[in-house]
């Protein structure tokens, strides 16, 4: 299963769109992202679990042979809202929501691109030795993060008029309105750190402008998808460090049973705004440029926030830093000379309690040497 999914699947649907459109030609269908993130690309019969693409290229080439001429993403949520693709008799598919590659042609006909967790093994293998030890054969298909297996399934009229509601009745001004209620304002939103900075293109697995881009130029201008992705993407991460038991710096212990189901439907409504925000950014690309004067003024108070996030965490550190330093003295010449003195002082006082005891009592005396008879003999044993 590949691991990198949401930057693979945007990869295919940038440059298939392009394609149909003419603007790349058939030996540039394959985008850098779905070449990072995908080694093995198969996409299988739904039906007959038959192989039908082993590339990307086939996969476009053929739909372009069709006369199909959009490639769009939209969440799998809104596709299959009761997942009924659970039931599968060879596939076990992905359970949690994510963008999906929709392929649509001018005849209202339209396809999906569905990931495949798994394929069901046709043999099934019984555990060896102790039934306590609950092991199992592995899959090599769930342990490769580069494994991409796919299915096409055609959509029906109803589930190709939720892909049309989603582009008609989202718009970049419910989207920032969504972020600003339920992540932006929610009590969660100081722990993780959340900031938003301007930019006009986004990076593969990560934000260094020397990473594989998603647009191939460099001279565009900022784009609000863009922009609102980079403030959403690295709070997964921030979620698992926050949550980590060995976290001694985090609250998430500390909190009480409905805490946790707050922040549990936080988690919720952040996944579910990311995927539609990567979903209706691939399908308006042009549109993510413009900004209008509310979302302008909407975007600076994020930002100006950010910043001032950024420097109280930075005068946090500073603190802390400062603090350690003072708990972590160095070990001077006259530090290091009075702990030498006073072990000197403990250990000539422990010798001579032991000397004065053994020359005023015989019983001492005594002990101690068979005590000592004893710890040679021992010694002499083990020899």
């Amino acid at each position: 299963m590949i691991k990198q999914y949401w930057q693979f699947i945007w990869g295919l649907q940038y440059n298939a769109e392009r394609f149909f459109n003419e603007q790349i030609n058939y030996y540039d269908i394959s985008h850098p992202w779905t070449n990072q993130s995908c080694d093995v690309f198969l996409v299988r019969d739904f039906q007959t679990n038959s192989l039908l693409y082993d590339s990307i290229d086939n996969l476009v080439l053929h739909f372009a042979e069709q006369q199909f001429k959009h490639c769009s993403l939209y969440p799998l949520s809104i596709i299959f809202p009761n997942r009924p693709l659970t039931k599968h008799h060879s596939f076990e598919f992905v359970n949690n929501d994510a963008p999906v590659a929709v392929f649509k042609n001018n005849w209202n006909k339209a396809f999906a691109l569905i990931q495949i967790e798994q394929e069901k093994p046709s043999k099934e293998i019984c555990p060896i030795g102790d039934p306590r030890e609950f092991w199992s054969p592995t899959s090599s298909q769930s342990q490769t993060p580069t494994f991409g297996l796919f299915t096409l399934i055609e959509l029906n009229q109803s589930q190709k008029n939720e892909c049309h509601l989603f582009d008609q009745n989202l718009t970049w001004n419910s989207l920032i309105e969504n972020i600003h209620i339920d992540l932006m304002q929610s009590d969660f939103a100081s722990s993780l750190g959340i900031n938003f900075q301007y930019t006009n293109n986004l990076y593969f697995n990560g934000y260094d402008h020397q990473n594989i881009p998603l647009l191939p130029s460099h001279t565009l201008p900022n784009n609000l998808g863009f922009s609102l992705i980079q403030m959403l993407n690295p709070i997964e991460d921030r979620i698992k460090s926050f949550t980590n038991i060995r976290n001694e710096n985090s609250d998430y212990r500390f909190y009480s049973t409905e805490q946790h189901a707050l922040f549990e439907k936080f988690k919720t409504q952040k996944n579910q705004l990311h995927t539609q925000l990567i979903c209706f950014t691939a399908n308006h690309m042009e549109s993510a440029m413009h900004f209008s004067k509310l979302q302008k003024q909407q975007l600076e108070q994020w930002e100006k926030a950010s910043i001032h996030v950024e420097e109280i965490q930075n005068h946090i550190q500073v603190a802390q830093d400062a603090e350690q330093r003072k708990t972590e003295q160095p070990i001077t010449a006259a530090r290091a000379f009075i702990i030498t003195s006073i072990f000197i002082i403990v250990l000539f006082t422990i010798f001579y309690g032991l000397y004065w005891l053994v020359s005023k009592f015989e019983f001492i005396k005594f002990v101690a040497i068979t005590a000592g008879a004893i710890s040679f003999l021992y010694i002499l044993s083990k020899k």
